[in-house]
């Protein structure tokens, strides 16, 4: 079995200091437009994701709604993970390394760098600093997510909304 993963980071989001706690940033107008086109791409490449998480933050949740309503995914089964706002490379993977194993194939929406450095630590490509709502996609020849780990998996592609066609 294979199990693939897309990791993206959030969509453009409003400017931190501007009165905003950082956890309730919306996205931009420009940033409903990049979720809206780099999901309805990912639908293209990745058409049947069982599950799409994402962090608790605002401009999150949001990207991941987007993409949830190109797959005309049902909303109301979101996930929503308060662990992945802020969070670690060592605890995104934990994360991951609990997901169930009757899972395949997963979207998860979050954050940088943690997005970033983890998608290079699991699959030791060269990544750089992803833009907003950039995507990539993993994956792992495994039955069980605990598998992911340093360097076990294959880095197939990255999008973004710069360099979709």
């Amino acid at each position: 079995m294979v199990k693939h993963l897309w990791l993206a980071r959030h969509a453009q989001a409003a400017e931190s200091g501007m009165g905003i706690p950082d956890f309730d940033r919306p996205l931009t107008s420009e940033g409903v437009l990049q979720a809206a086109r780099v999901g309805k791409h990912l639908q293209q490449l990745f058409p049947d994701p069982q599950k799409i998480m994402s962090s608790s933050a605002l401009r999150a949740r949001t990207t991941a709604a987007h993409f949830a309503e190109q797959y005309s995914y049902d909303p109301l089964g979101l996930m929503v993970e308060d662990d992945l706002y802020e969070a670690s490379v060592r605890t995104f993977l934990g994360f991951i390394n609990r997901l169930p194993a009757n899972l395949d194939r997963v979207i998860i929406v979050a954050h940088n760098p943690a997005v970033s450095y983890l998608s290079e630590y699991l699959s030791r490509a060269e990544i750089g600093n992803m833009v907003p709502c950039s995507a990539v996609h993993l994956s792992l020849e495994t039955d069980d997510w605990q598998a992911w780990s340093e360097g076990t998996a294959t880095f197939h592609q990255m999008i973004s909304p710069y360099t979709l066609g």
